[in-house]
C-alpha cells in the first residue's frame, strides 16, 4: 500500500509539473520518516536537497494529520495533510530549502523528491 500511494504521488509530481518547467533528470526512492511532536526534517535522503527540486509527502497511515511547514511548523501553523493523502510542491523547491513535519503523535510518513 505505502509503495502504491509513493509511486502514485511521484506520478503526479510528473503530471502537475507543466512542460515549461525544467525536466525532471531524477527520481529518489522515497525515504519512510518518523514525525512527532517536535518538527522534523522531512528529505528523501536519495536525493541532493542542495538542488531545486520537487517534494511530495504522503500521510499514508494511522488517524493522525500530518502538518508540514518551515523549522517552526506547529500543529496549529502548518499545512495540514490528513491521513492518506500527500501534498506535492507543484514547483521545485529552491536548494537548501527544508520542509518539516510535526503531528501530535508518532507516526511514518513518506518522502519522495525528484530533480
Amino acid at each position: 500500500m505505502r509503495t502504491r500511494l509513493t509511486l502514485a504521488a511521484v506520478a503526479a509530481v510528473l503530471l502537475v509539473c507543466p512542460a515549461a518547467h525544467a525536466r525532471v533528470t531524477k527520481i529518489g526512492r522515497g525515504t519512510a520518516v518518523t514525525v512527532g511532536t517536535a518538527a522534523v526534517a522531512l528529505d528523501d535522503t536519495t536525493v541532493d536537497n542542495a538542488l531545486p527540486r520537487y517534494v511530495t509527502v504522503c500521510n499514508p497511515s494511522g488517524n493522525v494529520d500530518l502538518f508540514i511547514g518551515d523549522a517552526t511548523v506547529t500543529t496549529a501553523t502548518g499545512l495540514p495533510i490528513r491521513s492518506g493523502q500527500c501534498w506535492t510542491s507543484g514547483e521545485r523547491v529552491d536548494g537548501g530549502v527544508q520542509v518539516y513535519g510535526i503531528a501530535a503523535s508518532s507516526q511514518s510518513v513518506r518522502v519522495s523528491e525528484a530533480l
